[in-house]
């Protein structure tokens, strides 16, 4: 996954203000704040952060930015005061988030290509996505009536490190390709593989999946067993049909 399709928070390092007998000018700070969400790639409708705010090293205020129709509260540290400069540090008070209409493309693109099918991912209808407390954000896929959910973990930058699916799925076509070479020394090269008709196939908890094979006169079903790392280790002959 490419961690340049990620700029996803919002993280306003030594930003100046102005300090004017002693406050902040947060009117002046809205406007940056309103600067960074736009460099998000979202639009902030509102933003209000409260005045008479006092420029104290280590003080802590809390602007409200609404995006999309949600009011998210953005906690703002003074982390230093130099003359009229006021530096500040800033984190969503909710937790760390990340943009989740940026979630979507990269994922489905991603996805598609390692499992060489066609994926649909829902990452949810808010603006940012909350991660939980491993890091992690969930989004939905389906691909046909196949369905699963892609776990994306993110390290302390907000970078995504890699993503799961829960359940784990095959792809049809790859699986095919793997088990094609091997069915056709053992069996024949008449003879055909086919593991369904859905594009993505869920790994039974037993590891096995059943796949057809047949050369136009006789059909049998094979048993695969596949890894937890979605590797073909063996099939063997099962059920044969006249």
């Amino acid at each position: 996954m490419q961690a340049r399709l990620f700029a996803l928070c919002l993280s306003v390092p030594a930003v100046l203000a102005t300090a004017c007998d002693k406050t902040v000018d947060t009117k002046g700070f809205e406007n940056t704040l309103r600067d960074k969400v736009t460099q998000m790639g979202l639009t902030a409708s509102k933003v209000a952060c409260p005045g008479n705010v006092k420029a104290k090293k280590g003080g802590v205020f809390v602007c409200a930015i609404e995006i999309a129709g949600k009011s998210y509260d953005l906690e703002v540290t003074i982390t230093g005061i130099d003359g009229k400069r006021v530096d500040m540090d800033t984190k969503w008070k909710a937790g760390a988030m990340v943009v989740t209409s940026k979630l979507g493309p990269a994922l489905t693109e991603e996805l598609g290509k390692q499992l060489e099918a066609q994926v649909a991912i829902d990452c949810g209808a808010d603006a940012l996505t909350l991660l939980d407390a491993k890091q992690q954000a969930r989004c939905a896929l389906t691909s046909g009536a196949t369905k699963s959910t892609v776990v994306i973990t993110f390290d302390d930058k907000l970078v995504p490190t890699g993503w799961v699916l829960e359940p784990a799925l095959l792809g049809r076509g790859k699986l095919e390709a793997v088990l094609g070479p091997s069915v056709k020394d053992k069996l024949g090269p008449e003879v055909a593989v086919t593991c369904g008709t859905d594009s993505l196939l869920m790994r039974p908890d037993d590891g096995f999946v059943m796949c057809d094979i047949g050369d136009g006169k006789q059909a049998a079903k094979i048993k695969v067993e596949v890894d937890k790392d979605l590797n073909v280790q063996r099939w063997d002959v099962v059920t044969p049909t006249p």
